[in-house]
């Protein structure tokens, strides 16, 4: 499914160079072809991506269900992600927190997803539709007056993130097609995107991750 994904993406951007082309040769059947053709392919490689992020994570959703986030009694929380052989490890206040990305392309946004999702899911549980765990900006009043870093170590490298800034928790673009991935066959037909749009039920990480294994399964 990566090599499926990847070579998707090589020809998405050799689609995309068939439009100048059309333009030196004055073609209207290149030009055509130049904008369809980029389209097509751009669809097909984002349900690759949803199909292959759905793998993830290869271990049970029991050792990542749950998150225990640092008090906000600081202006600044950090949470740290430690990588070992593709193991992504997360600890506070005697919990531990592990996520198998071994193998994935994007496990920093992977797990900027996860941890967006679990800020969100007591706010939209049977609340707000469950689109608004995939919205870009999302405000939450609990940390209004906090800003939250994602902090990864791999190999002794380590990079920082903002996972919400004064209490609004931004998806970046990469992190928002992850955590759409249990839910891309709703995303793609507009009578199924209209019911998820509409449906307010309980949710959470559980509920998530079972939907995102059984959607897999078929």
């Amino acid at each position: 499914m990566k090599k499926m994904f990847l070579f998707s993406l090589l020809l998405l951007i050799s689609s995309i160079i068939t439009i100048p082309i059309s333009l030196v040769f004055d073609s209207e059947l290149l030009l055509v072809i130049g904008i369809l053709l980029p389209i097509i392919i751009g669809t097909f490689s984002m349900i690759l991506f949803w199909k292959y992020t759905m793998q993830y994570p290869k271990n049970e959703v029991e050792e990542f269900k749950n998150i225990s986030l640092p008090k906000n009694i600081e202006t600044n929380i950090v949470l740290t992600f430690v990588n070992q052989n593709g193991v992504w490890t997360y600890r506070h206040d005697n919990q531990e927190i592990k996520i198998n990305l071994k193998g994935y392309l994007f496990p920093t946004s992977f797990i900027k997803s996860y941890v967006i999702r679990q800020l969100r899911y007591h706010l939209v549980n049977k609340k707000l539709p469950i689109t608004d765990l995939f919205r870009r900006k999302f405000l939450i009043k609990k940390y209004v007056a906090n800003n939250i870093y994602l902090e990864t170590i791999n190999n002794k490298r380590t990079s920082r993130t903002v996972v919400v800034r004064q209490g609004v928790s931004l998806h970046t673009l990469l992190s928002q097609l992850i955590s759409q991935s249990s839910y891309y066959r709703d995303l793609l037909f507009m009578r199924s995107l209209v019911s998820l749009k509409r449906n307010k039920s309980f949710i959470d990480e559980v509920i998530y991750n079972n939907r995102r294994r059984t959607t897999k399964s078929k």
